[in-house]
């Protein structure tokens, strides 16, 4: 949706003014003057209230709004108990904008007020190259460890031992420079934490590539063999699971898709001791968000957007940061644009895009819903 060029400036019976929007799809839409007091914006809605940012990043929100505090930390408490068995591999599920960083944000303050739990970040996002994201978590590994075990001299020579691989491609990767590396973090794990356990949090790892994420899971899977560690890995499942069956394609291309899809979901079951689905956005939650994203609006509106498949924190961050453009847009028109008719014709045009991309992508195999009713109108079918 974007402001009409042509829109104009006249109300109602030639009094005030209104702003007149154009959804993208086509066709005009004029919001009409419902302005509180005798004219001009409603008080607060020009701009953010002041000390929240007018318009939203895709930064992690400092609130825990979703509720995700009592399941961090009562995963912190499991990975932390001297009875929990090492090494472990945790699977975080949550579709893009879900919540996965903040999740993992409360897991590692969690866990970092804990004795003997030491906690890594690792952001596949930052990594490049065939091979690279196997190297890149064996050196943040080595790094981790340097700080808790200084005196460590053997962690030089395995950092060497990776610089060594820089370049080399996946190939690198079960040769006897590898296994030397491997089997060295495993022998200064054991001195280096005392007991403790080093939890390594993987964030994103959806986003790599079919090549990166195969040498990222054969990282994982060789470090499964030594103790102390545990991964908490943070991954949208579909994209995920996608990323998968490609890579099993590429290895075995010539199997049907449906034994394609039981390997993809046999390394998957290798690879995971826990997983945990964080829960969508439920009314409670979306209410607290949309607190701090555009307080002071019909909160009823923001319940039924939320209701949207797929909502997510990052989508209801955009539709209040396109909230509050437009109303700045209308302030400087000088219109009179009551926000709660605004934000409705935000969420009725949002579900709009949703029964257009469903019908847009319809399956090739089945007639489209579109073309079935043009030759019904027509007498053809």
């Amino acid at each position: 949706m974007e402001p009409s060029k042509e829109a104009p400036l006249g109300g109602r019976g030639g009094k005030g003014r209104h702003l007149r929007l154009r959804p993208v799809s086509g066709g005009n839409l004029t919001l009409p003057p419902h302005g509180r007091g005798g004219g001009g914006l409603v008080s607060g809605f020009g701009g953010a209230p002041e000390g929240l940012p007018s318009i939203w990043s895709d930064a992690v929100l400092v609130e825990d709004v979703l509720g995700f505090e009592e399941k961090a930390e009562a995963l912190a408490s499991l990975l932390s108990s001297p009875e929990t068995q090492t090494p472990l591999s945790v699977w975080i599920f949550s579709p893009s904008g879900g919540g996965k960083t903040t999740f993992l944000r409360l897991l590692s303050e969690a866990l970092s007020s804990r004795p003997g739990m030491h906690v890594l970040w690792f952001d596949v996002t930052y990594q490049g190259g065939l091979g690279a994201l196997a190297l890149g978590l064996a050196r943040s590994i080595i790094s981790a460890l340097r700080g808790i075990a200084p005196s460590e001299e053997a962690l030089s020579r395995l950092d060497a031992l990776c610089s060594s691989l820089l370049g080399r491609g996946p190939e690198a990767q079960g040769g006897p420079e590898w296994r030397e590396i491997r089997r060295g973090l495993g022998e200064v794990l054991g001195r280096a934490l005392k007991g403790g356990k080093l939890c390594v949090l993987l964030d994103d790892v959806h986003l790599t590539s079919a090549e990166g994420l195969s040498q990222l899971l054969l990282a994982i899977t060789e470090w499964l063999a030594l103790p102390g560690l545990v991964f908490v890995v943070a991954a949208d499942p579909e994209v995920l699971f996608k990323v998968m069956e490609e890579r099993e394609r590429r290895v075995a291309g010539n199997l049907p898709g449906v034994a394609i899809e039981r390997r993809a979901r046999a390394v998957l079951d290798k690879l995971v001791q826990l997983s945990i689905s964080l829960p969508g956005l439920g009314r409670e939650e979306a209410l607290r968000l949309w607190g701090r994203l555009a307080p002071g609006v019909d909160p009823k509106l923001v319940v039924v957007a939320a209701s949207r498949p797929g909502a997510s924190i990052r989508g209801l961050k955009q539709l209040a940061n396109h909230f509050h453009f437009l109303m700045e847009l209308a302030r400087r028109r000088g219109a009179k644009l009551e926000p709660e008719v605004l934000l409705k014709f935000l969420v009725i045009k949002g579900f709009w895009e949703d029964v257009w991309r469903v019908v847009s992508t319809y399956l090739a195999e089945r007639p489209s819903p579109l073309l079935s009713l043009q030759r019904l109108a027509l007498g053809e079918a």
